[in-house]
């Protein structure tokens, strides 16, 4: 009996191992090249990457890029079934092409097909002889016929450079106050307050950023978000873009943040020109900047001899906003 039972043990010991034998190697199969790649999200300092995962037998994947006639480098490293990488310590407004491989202990795919991305150019900074004490009024006209009025401070106070906007357009029952704060030697964002009333209901946002994050509370609703430097907040812009070197041809990509709906926007800034400009308060020789990649397009005029903004419009709205006051 005991001599069977050790028969039966090895017969079970010879059939695993021999099973084990047979089991195929999947390393040494041919491994499929990964497809689709894409970025997700583009900074001007680093770019999120995605692919797909064609293969079953690879043990890491190899991302690897060159800017222009470079070499190839290796990137990083991901393992067994990743499809994402971020490429970081990128330079701002440069090429770069990406491509992916798939690879195991015995083999490796052929590389993805590569993709060439343009990393965002880093807003240039200010020029605080235009970031001037001002305060201007704006007529809002909606297909020509009046429909309010903004009235716009810039100030300085207690080392912070304050863009301050009042809107009220009775036609629409509308009435809002924003209240931008910037340091006043970076002109980095500090906070934003905004408090707008329709049809006699009031809401509250509120803006903090710290560094690079930003905590929002708009009416009953908390979030927060990470913001890539550079990134510009929406309404304040249109009142201290006219302190970046414009110039005719003068272009640049950039981020803007719209608190109000928590969303960015990759914006286009093209100078497009420089026209003749009438207005209420009188006739401009203007830049005529246009921000491609906002919902709606922007088309603003900046005079360009004291760079005061002196029209915006959305054309495919029909609203227009005129300087009143010389």
């Amino acid at each position: 009996m005991k001599k069977l039972a050790t028969i039966c043990i090895m017969l079970f010991i010879s059939a695993c191992a021999e099973e084990s034998i047979n089991e195929p190697d999947n390393s040494t199969a041919n491994v499929s090249v990964p497809t689709n790649l894409e970025t997700t999200y583009i900074s001007s300092e680093y770019v999120d990457l995605i692919w797909n995962d064609n293969s079953a037998n690879e043990n890491q994947f190899v991302i690897e890029y060159r800017s222009q006639s470079n070499p190839w480098t290796i990137a990083g490293v991901v393992p067994q079934n990743t499809t994402e990488y971020r490429v970081n310590d990128l330079n701002d407004g440069s090429e770069y092409y990406f491509r992916v491989q798939a690879k195991n202990q015995n083999n490796e795919s052929k590389f993805s097909d590569s993709i060439l991305v343009t990393t965002l150019k880093k807003l240039q900074p200010f020029k605080s002889e235009y970031m001037l004490e001002t305060t201007d009024s704006l007529e809002m006209r909606l297909s020509g016929s009046k429909q309010g009025i903004s009235v716009i401070n810039r100030y300085y106070d207690n080392g912070m450079f304050v863009v301050e906007e009042y809107t009220d357009v009775p036609p629409l029952n509308f009435e809002e106050t924003i209240i931008t704060k910037m340091h006043s030697e970076t002109y980095n964002l500090i906070s934003f307050e905004e408090s707008l009333t329709q049809n006699s209901r009031t809401k509250l946002t509120t803006a903090v950023w710290d560094s690079s994050a930003v905590s929002v509370q708009s009416g009953s609703d908390q979030y927060q978000r990470n913001l890539d430097s550079g990134t510009v907040e929406r309404t304040s812009f249109f009142y201290i873009l006219n302190a970046l070197p414009l110039a005719v041809g003068f272009t640049h990509i950039l981020k803007m943040y719209f608190v109000q709906q928590n969303i960015i926007w990759d914006v286009n800034l093209v100078v497009e020109g420089i026209e003749n400009v009438s207005v209420p308060a009188g006739e401009f020789e203007a830049y005529h900047v246009v921000l491609k990649g906002t919902q709606p397009e922007l088309h603003i005029y900046i005079a360009t001899s004291n760079r005061r903004l002196v029209r915006m419009e959305i054309p495919t709205q029909g609203w227009e906003y005129l300087l009143l006051n010389k």
